[in-house]
């Protein structure tokens, strides 16, 4: 009996699977990816103190807003109906308020952030730049009208955060990781 029940239970996983009737539309890939293959120009800006490689045929623009400091996008991404780039980077830089952690400042952050009803958490996790811990945070949202995924990546030194926020559509985002692991994975802080 419990052969069969064990039997049965399989079936119905394998269905489910293959039908893709699962939440789970998004796969993050943690595997290596070879950058080698990208051809990359080098930002650098020694007044906000940061440099990082990318992709030499996306361009640069700047961001207006107290906090921005660039934005990258693909041009191919380029929606014709309106001219707005869909896959891009921005990077931000803020002070990181007094008494608050990275963790502290992250979690104030996100918690209004999931007050928008189109947000969706995909995975957070810990990892290392330039030496640092970060935070990184996948989520679904809608971004005026378009559902996008977003990989946010925060990085405090010397009391400053900076925040690398990669944009793609929603159905575009496994293809740009290579590239937007090349910004993340050379971002470096003076």
């Amino acid at each position: 009996m419990l052969k069969k029940v064990l039997f049965l239970g399989a079936i119905i996983v394998i269905v489910v699977f293959l039908s893709g009737c699962t939440d789970n539309s998004i796969q993050i890939s943690n595997e290596s990816t070879n950058l080698t293959n990208i051809t990359t120009k080098t930002y650098s800006n020694a007044d906000v103190g940061v440099t990082f490689n990318y992709p030499e045929n996306w361009i640069l623009f700047n961001i207006t807003g107290k906090n921005g400091i660039v934005g990258i996008g693909d041009p191919n991404s380029v929606d014709k109906n309106n001219n707005n780039t869909n896959t891009i980077v921005i990077i931000q830089k803020t002070a990181l308020p007094t008494g608050q952690t990275l963790e502290s400042t992250y979690d104030a952050t996100y918690k209004d952030t999931t007050q928008d009803p189109s947000y969706q958490l995909v995975s957070k996790r810990n990892l290392t730049i330039d030496g640092q811990t970060a935070i990184e945070n996948i989520h679904k949202i809608n971004v005026n009208g378009v559902q996008k995924v977003e990989k946010d990546v925060w990085i405090e030194k010397n009391g400053t955060i900076y925040v690398i926020i990669c944009s793609a559509l929603t159905n575009d985002f496994n293809r740009q990781q290579s590239y937007f692991n090349v910004i993340i994975n050379s971002f470096k802080i003076q």
